[in-house]
């Protein structure tokens, strides 16, 4: 109930009530009678729940830490702000034509100017969030964007509010003739336009970050990097196995801040981060120089053991998704009340960085029992593989690896009737 408690509330938000509150209207019933009133409701349908879907998409995207409980972790809260986003602009395009559709039926000419600007300036601005919206998203689609350049169309995607609601609020309609209906919309807009500038205008001074300096950069491995962070005032708290937003001011890697699993202990006043060559920000990280400053944003997720009632748990770790599992062992008290089978899954032995360390905290705690999957020799992590070695019976299961394998796992268990809600993972790609 609570992973569906996200979805809920954000059905309700941008589908439920503004539809509830718009067919309370008497008249709606008979506006139908027509291909054209046919055409005007589809339209309306298309404008107020688009419209609501892309405030709502806003906070969603917002990073906020009361949206992160929610969905019980932030990227499952940003999988619901791609899905809302992107069918806002579905639902606005069905607007536009059905409504271009019903006017063209009776007034050609008339269809058409509305797309000419200037011709009427409400709409205007409804054109301009339209056409706005489809270059942008457009963009992201055809090309393959870089990071820098993909947040910057998305910060603009956020300003084509301000047309959006000129065109909502001026247009005449059922938006002047439901008072309800009005007042919804008009607190669904604050909220979106104050959550845009909350994270995407203000969010460098608002958000509560952590001064950092950079204590060292290790070289793990040909394409690993281990960085350690010194505190510069109180260090950041969190659970094992959240994450956070790391920027460092150095030359060699650009100023935004990018999602990284903490990898460090919990008791720890050093912060530690292991990161993966796999991209163009992390190709660089590597040349980073000790004593920069660094922020960090957080923390944020819920994927930690310690947020599972069951003590019986499985982890299945698939390459530089073992961070997290890192800072969960690493934080582990003098005497562990868990019974956990840990799975960590490398391409080749050569890349099982961590397997001295585990292997020695499975020493330490007769309730850890740490399996190298080594993909050269046993091929990939499966559920036959998982229940050799293991029993998975009313175990909490925890996984964090790149989406084949966190996906084709997920599709294994729900197949062999292993409920959901025992389920608990993290897409690091997100």
């Amino acid at each position: 109930m609570r992973r569906s408690l996200g979805w809920s509330v954000s059905l309700s938000v941008a589908l439920i009530i503004p539809l509830y509150l718009w067919l309370r209207l008497p008249e709606l019933i008979g506006e139908v009678s027509t291909l054209r009133h046919g055409l005007t409701v589809v339209a309306k349908v298309g404008a107020f729940t688009g419209f609501a879907s892309f405030m709502w998409s806003l906070v969603l995207g917002a990073r906020l830490k009361s949206i992160d409980k929610l969905f019980l972790g932030l990227d499952k809260a940003y999988k619901a702000h791609r899905i809302f986003g992107s069918y806002s602009f579905i639902a606005i395009a069905v607007h536009a034509v059905a409504i271009t559709a019903a006017i063209a039926m009776s007034a050609p000419l008339g269809a058409l100017r509305m797309w000419v600007p200037g011709v009427d300036a409400v709409v205007t601005w409804g054109v301009i969030a339209f056409l706005g919206m489809a270059a942008l998203l457009t963009a992201t689609v055809l090309y393959k964007l870089p990071y820098q350049t993909f947040l910057t169309v998305h910060r603009l995607l956020g300003l084509l509010l301000v047309p959006a609601a000129l065109h909502t609020f001026l247009a005449s309609g059922h938006l002047l003739d439901n008072p309800a209906l009005r007042r919804y919309m008009l607190i669904v807009t604050f909220i979106g336009a104050l959550s845009y500038l909350y994270h995407s205008v203000l969010g460098e001074w608002l958000t509560k970050k952590y001064p950092y300096r950079v204590e060292a950069v290790n070289h793990l491995g040909e394409d690993i990097t281990e960085i350690i962070l010194q505190p510069s005032w109180h260090p950041v708290s969190f659970r094992p196995g959240q994450f956070g937003y790391l920027s460092m001011r150095d030359a060699a890697v650009q100023r935004e801040a990018h999602p990284f699993s903490f990898s460090s202990s919990r008791h720890d006043r050093q912060l530690g981060f292991v990161v993966k060559n796999l991209g163009d920000y992390t190709a660089k990280i590597g040349e980073v120089h000790p004593g920069v400053r660094a922020i960090v944003d957080g923390p944020y997720g819920n994927f930690s053991y310690l947020n599972s009632t069951s003590r019986r748990q499985i982890w299945i770790a698939g390459g530089i998704g073992i961070t997290p599992f890192l800072s969960m062992v690493r934080s582990f008290p003098d005497k562990l009340r868990y019974d956990i089978d840990f799975f960590y899954c490398t391409k080749s032995d050569t890349d099982a960085l961590f397997h001295t360390e585990l292997t020695a905290v499975a020493k330490r705690h007769a309730g850890f029992r740490m399996h190298h999957i080594c993909e050269e020799r046993e091929g990939f992590m499966n559920l036959e593989l998982l229940q050799q070695r293991a029993d998975i019976q009313a175990a909490a299961i925890f996984i964090c690896g790149p989406p084949p394998m966190l996906n084709g796992l997920r599709k294994q268990f729900v197949a062999a009737g292993i409920d959901e809600d025992r389920l608990h993972y993290e897409e690091f790609s997100f």
